[in-house]
């Protein structure tokens, strides 16, 4: 699994994950566009969890990329 982005809750779901003992979790920190373009081709889902937002262009971008969110 790959958490992409930036923000508040990064380090509370590392630690999280370590402590659940999850494997093959990766964090990526900020994301470039490009690095979107690859992580969305590496995928075979996509989930965003920010409900403040009703309809993000990442969920846009992602069906874009043929991606079920």
């Amino acid at each position: 699994m790959v958490v992409a982005g930036d923000g508040s809750q990064r380090r509370y779901l590392r630690d999280l994950s370590k402590i659940l003992d999850l494997c093959n979790v990766e964090f990526t920190g900020a994301v470039s566009p490009t690095r979107w373009i690859a992580l969305y081709n590496d995928s075979t889902y996509r989930k965003r969890f920010r409900p403040m937002d009703n309809q993000p262009l990442s969920i846009i971008e992602a069906f874009a990329a043929g991606l079920p969110s």
